[in-house]
């Protein structure tokens, strides 16, 4: 290889990075600069996305910071706008970024309602940890309910109740109620069908719904299911029909 073309190859190489180098400084100082509009929104949910739209998350934003978006970028502070967001009673997590071109991106996951209760003429959903969350004005999840006294029951073993039903396609498709009266004693009350079933007071839930499951499949026809009113399963090993 001749000097020349070593010393064009090095000035070649020296030319490219110079010109990388103010690309990236111009681009940064570009973006930097840039004036945000309003935000993309994008909310995840598999099933319920609706609780929540792009325009409440945007109107919660101007009003708990009182955030105005057609400002340099600098200017945004996302960790703040996050912190706002995941205040929000529907949303389980924010992130705030912005893309390549300057814009800002709002990406808000929503917690997960597993039931809805209505207890002393107080209604709420029931999420996936079992904490409380309200109700959305804009859309009604299609969950479990739960009626009457609820605090009978320990806030753990109603959860493992809900994950027991919620958790088999049997009993999902067919329980659409839990009722829990004074004494905490808890009934599941199927869809299409006229019966009531006495589940006891938190106890061997997974038990027994196993022996539910297997009395229903095997041993309840549709002509004996009319005449029931009760099944009782909080006897060990036992399904108990009280017609």
């Amino acid at each position: 290889m001749s000097k020349w073309r070593i010393i064009f190859e090095i000035f070649l190489g020296v030319t490219m990075i110079t010109a990388l180098t103010a690309s990236k400084v111009y681009s940064k100082k570009i973006t930097k600069n840039q004036i945000i509009d309003t935000p993309k929104v994008l909310i995840i949910h598999p099933l319920y996305s609706a609780m929540v739209s792009a325009e409440d998350i945007l109107n919660t934003l101007h009003e708990k910071t009182e955030c105005c978006f057609e400002r340099n970028r600098q200017e945004i502070n996302t960790f703040m706008l996050e912190e706002t967001l995941n205040q929000h009673p529907h949303i389980a997590h924010t992130e705030v970024f912005s893309s390549l071109n300057g814009a800002l991106h709002i990406v808000a996951k929503l917690r997960t309602p597993v039931a809805r209760v209505f207890s002393d003429n107080h209604t709420y959903y029931l999420d996936q940890q079992g904490d409380t969350m309200p109700l959305s004005k804009r859309y009604s999840a299609p969950v479990i309910l739960i009626t009457g006294s609820v605090n009978a029951w320990e806030r753990s073993k109603l959860m493992t109740l809900l994950g027991a039903i919620e958790g088999n396609s049997f009993f999902h498709e067919r329980i659409i109620g839990v009722h829990v009266d004074e004494d905490g004693m808890a009934y599941l009350y199927p869809s299409r069908m006229n019966f009531r079933i006495r589940l006891g007071r938190g106890q061997e839930i997974e038990e027994r719904l196993f022996n539910l499951e297997a009395f229903w499949k095997n041993a309840l026809n549709t002509e004996r299911a009319e005449k029931i009113k009760t099944l009782d399963v909080q006897y060990k090993n036992q399904v108990v029909c009280q017609y």
